[in-house]
């Protein structure tokens, strides 16, 4: 998809390009009786003030349950940068020494409420339904810097900010939130900001 994609002067992928792509996607999630599924019923909603609080009370309660075993934790994803449109799920890096020792942060955070929903090599995905996501990852890897340069690139741009906030209302209107469609359509334009924000975090 991404060889189909136009790119501006700026060279980030053009959004109306993406946006296009949409209604061959549609088709062929269609056939396969995918179209439109949204399995989360949290709805993008505007910037909320409180979502940074509500972020430090789950982070102090994080930091308090995890202790030395995290290294840090970090408030990412959508609900981390003033003015963006978001789904009121505030996503939670916690980054550790050892990725691989599970044993040393799954018992605590399955106490909190948190479920293991996705482990892949990079990190693994905890979540609690409808309140926070918790990303666990490997301190100083590639995921962990990524996840951040993002949204520090997001907080610094509003224009990138506010072009990430309608492609996310157009794959919303489509295919809703809670859709794989939802998120992996926006995979691109992630990837093409992480590229051009590296010269620019140096």
């Amino acid at each position: 998809m991404r060889k189909a994609l136009s790119t501006t002067a700026s060279g980030f992928v053009d959004l109306r390009g993406l946006v296009n792509l949409l209604g061959r996607a549609k088709i062929a999630l269609a056939a396969a009786g995918q179209a439109g599924e949204d399995r989360d019923p949290c709805h993008l909603r505007p910037y909320d003030p409180e979502w940074p609080h509500q972020y430090l009370r789950l982070r102090d309660q994080l930091a308090a349950a995890l202790g030395e075993v995290a290294v840090r934790i970090d408030h990412v994803g959508s609900t981390s940068v003033p003015g963006l449109t978001a789904r009121p799920i505030i996503d939670v890096q916690v980054s550790v020494a050892d990725l691989d020792a599970e044993e040393e942060y799954r018992p605590v955070l399955e106490a909190l409420g948190y479920r293991l929903a996705c482990r892949e090599t990079s990190r693994r995905f905890f979540h609690r339904p409808h309140t926070a996501h918790v990303y666990v990852c490997a301190a100083g890897r590639a995921w962990e810097y990524d996840h951040l340069l993002f949204v520090a690139y997001l907080r610094a741009h509003p224009d990138r900010r506010d072009a990430y906030a309608r492609l996310k209302q157009s794959l919303a209107a489509e295919y809703g939130t809670g859709s794989d469609l939802y998120h992996k359509l926006k995979s691109p334009f992630v990837y093409a900001t992480i590229v051009h924000a590296e010269p620019w975090a140096g």
